[in-house]
């Protein structure tokens, strides 16, 4: 081993050899808290020419951590002109904890390799791969330390990508009194860096769905965030939001789902309550705030979705979560036996948004083999209150638990905490005595819906704004089959029993 000139670092022929206990007894020499890895060690070879420095077989050993490398560097004093080849292996991504300062989940085994060079305003990661148990990505990387802020540029690809190991478990959720946080959004932390990122996964999987062909493109420059996912004609997703200013944001975004089984969303799935229902969803939302509720308070856009069939479990609907599409659907409970369930033929909820009012003008509709529904309302996205009022109308032919049907009329409440309660306004204005609705439970106002003439055949087509089909009458009403005439003193029956419980019920209460 020699040195032929120290002050300038030039006649070097060494072979490096380093044991310790951890890698924190260097803490001295590096004038820093390293992590407590153990044991350590180290050895390679260093050597010199006109060239620059070379170093061969550089082995390092820092607890599980095993990495490896060879190169050159041109200048060994300023560390520039470098060109090292690295490769790390691990049993497992959690022998990083001490290094990363965090709880890495326990994937295994963990293996890194590729080429590290600098250039003028950085650094290059070129051909690097990575393998964490089975997640496996590929690509390049620049990063930029020269800037106003350090600056990241990446293209990387990937087969698969399970991402499940580092979901956390999920924790029951406390209700809370309102879905849109007031928290102020981390602005500041949109100027920490700049990123450029294009990711493309052949198959992603999260606890939720499994997505194909899903690219992602994120751009962050300067407290701008542009944001674009697309998964196989499925995902198309555009979000531009704009913190630069340090204090409100601007958003301006476009989501657009192909073909999503609702009945795969967590707050559905786990109640059981829809298979199925393969649904399209646009959601086109502008605002500008301090917070999630400030930019919802006074967004403009519009949400649409429409659902294809399914089945609905009639069985699951009394332990639905809160969740407004949820609780939604929940009031559609038409089969007189809960182990019946429904068939869902299609749904749609369409709202305009403006100024923070989202209204829905015949824009909200379900059909069911038992049911349809038609309905109109608004949510106030700065109080989340809602004021929603429903139709239903049984379907010819169908026996109904018209019970079942009181609390349909209207639904208030909060987006959080949405109820359902009988219109007794809406009973006044049908030409019924308020007394006669409320004695009933509002059955009396519902059975007159329920027989009308006029009710909605395509509730789904009206909510899309589509002009009903001319039909051809076939029979006038003193034809109608007696059928119809059956199904009407059957729903009036019904009325007729259950205005009489209820009656006995309140002369029991006084005693009679």
């Amino acid at each position: 081993a020699r040195i032929a000139d120290v002050d300038n670092l030039k006649g070097i022929a060494l072979n490096i050899t380093l044991d310790s206990d951890s890698v924190s007894d260097l803490n001295a020499l590096a004038g820093s808290n390293l992590p407590d890895m153990k044991p350590l060690s180290f050895s390679g070879s260093i050597s010199d020419d006109d060239k620059g420095y070379h170093f061969k077989d550089i082995k390092l050993t820092a607890g599980n951590v095993k990495v490896s490398g060879d190169g050159n560097m041109a200048d060994l004093k300023n560390i520039k002109g470098m060109a090292l080849t690295i490769k790390l292996d691990a049993a497992s991504l959690a022998d990083l904890n001490a290094l990363a300062k965090t709880e890495l989940p326990d994937m295994k085994p963990l293996s890194f390799s590729g080429s590290i060079s600098d250039k003028d305003k950085g650094y290059q990661f070129k051909g690097f791969n990575l393998q964490a148990g089975e997640i496996k990505i590929a690509g390049n990387a620049d990063i930029n330390l020269t800037g106003e802020r350090p600056a990241l540029s990446a293209t990387l690809k990937s087969d698969e990508l399970n991402l499940i190991p580092f979901m956390p478990e999920e924790k029951e959720k406390q209700k809370k009194e309102k879905v849109f946080s007031s928290d102020p959004l981390p602005l500041d932390k949109l100027k920490i860096a700049d990123v450029d990122l294009d990711l493309k996964i052949k198959k992603l999987i999260t606890k939720d769905l499994t997505l194909n062909d899903f690219d992602l493109n994120l751009k962050l420059n300067n407290g701008k965030l542009k944001l674009g996912k697309a998964a196989g004609g499925t995902v198309a997703t555009n979000i531009d939001l704009d913190g630069s200013s340090g204090k409100t944001a601007t958003l301006n975004n476009e989501i657009d789902l192909k073909q999503i089984e609702l009945g795969q969303i967590p707050a559905i799935k786990k109640d059981n309550l829809l298979t199925g229902g393969k649904s399209d969803i646009n959601i086109k939302l502008k605002g500008s705030g301090t917070s999630v509720s400030g930019i919802m308070a006074g967004s403009n856009g519009k949400l649409l979705i429409k659902t294809g069939q399914g089945k609905i479990s009639n069985s699951a609907l009394d332990t639905a979560s809160a969740d407004v599409l949820v609780s939604t659907l929940s009031l559609i409970n038409p089969a007189a036996k809960k182990e019946e369930g429904s068939t869902l033929e299609c749904a749609v909820v369409n709202f305009d948004i403006k100024d923070g009012i989202a209204t829905a003008d015949k824009g909200i509709a379900f059909s069911t083999n038992r049911i349809n529904v038609i309905g109109s309302g608004t949510i106030d996205l700065k109080t989340e209150q809602l004021d929603i009022g429903i139709t239903p109308s049984a379907r010819e032919g169908m026996g109904i638990s018209l019970s079942q049907l009181a609390g349909l009329v209207r639904v208030g409440g909060t987006l959080a905490n949405p109820t359902p309660k009988t219109d007794t306004k809406a009973a006044l204005k049908s030409g019924l005595s308020a007394g006669a609705a409320v004695a009933t439970g509002g059955l009396s106002l519902l059975a007159e819906g329920l027989l009308k003439s006029d009710s909605d055949e395509n509730p789904c087509d009206t909510a899309l704004g589509i002009a009903p089909k001319k039909q051809q009458a076939t029979t006038t009403t003193a034809e109608k089959p007696a059928e119809d005439k059956s199904a009407v003193e059957k729903t009036t029956d019904t009325v007729k029993d259950a205005a009489g419980a209820i009656g006995d019920k309140l002369k029991g209460l006084f005693g009679d």
